[in-house]
């Protein structure tokens, strides 16, 4: 069965100087997509429930949806936790582990404004109401571009220290700017990870692969739920 797989960046309001404005999407519009969503009966699911529906492990609730978030944003905790407080979902968060509770501006990103990434005090509040953090690396670069050796430490370390922290195994990985290969995906298989997430929409060719579609600062309610409903 097809299972929508959304994700987002920033929950928020871009700030004049903001290159990356389609990163950004308005606490109003997220909470008219939730309601769309909680009206049309969809029931958000964690990536273990995603993983095991597509593996045949398990049947499907009634219209499962997977949400994910990308990075690991403060605004995530400021605009977007109270909202899916609100309609009683749940989300999944691929957090930079290595940058949590600081003030970051990746060198590798085309946006040079320095953001706010969750604080452990955030994240733990968030993961005890139910919202899954997953791993989205170390210090967000190209993985594909990197030596194995680093591929293997940006994996490892941010694997390990959500671990200790959240007392729970980090099985799911998604590619920071969407940049990975073979080499990449063989290293996650090799550290224990069931699954990979792109930044990509069409088909994909295994649970390596995930494609998601991204929601932006853009897109208004009908093309939402084209996505949604129909395809991406």
């Amino acid at each position: 069965m097809r299972i929508p797989v959304l994700f987002y960046h920033k929950i928020g309001y871009p700030p004049p100087q903001a290159k990356l404005v389609n990163l950004y999407v308005t606490p109003e519009n997220f909470y008219k997509q939730l309601k769309y969503l909680k009206l049309r009966g969809f029931r958000t699911i964690d990536c273990e429930t995603y993983f095991k529906i597509r593996k045949g492990l398990m049947f499907p609730p009634y219209k499962p949806i997977l949400i994910t978030f990308d990075d690991g944003f403060k605004n995530n905790y400021t605009y977007a936790f109270p909202i899916l407080k609100k309609f009683g979902f749940i989300a999944t968060i691929f957090i930079v582990v290595g940058d949590i509770g600081k003030k970051v501006r990746w060198e590798e990103s085309e946006e040079d404004l320095p953001e706010e990434i969750l604080s452990w005090e955030e994240i733990k509040e968030m993961h005890r109401y139910g919202i899954d953090f997953q791993s989205h690396g170390f210090t967000h670069r190209h993985l594909d571009a990197l030596p194995v050796e680093e591929v293997e430490e940006e994996i490892k370390n941010s694997k390990r220290i959500l671990e200790e922290n959240l007392e729970k195994k980090i099985e799911f990985f998604a590619y920071p700017y969407g940049s990975y290969n073979e080499k990449v995906k063989e290293v996650l298989k090799k550290n224990g990870f069931k699954a990979g997430f792109t930044t990509r929409k069409g088909k994909e060719r295994d649970l390596y692969e995930i494609r998601r579609v991204g929601i932006k600062y853009k897109h208004r309610l009908w093309k939402f739920i084209r996505y949604v409903e129909w395809k991406y």
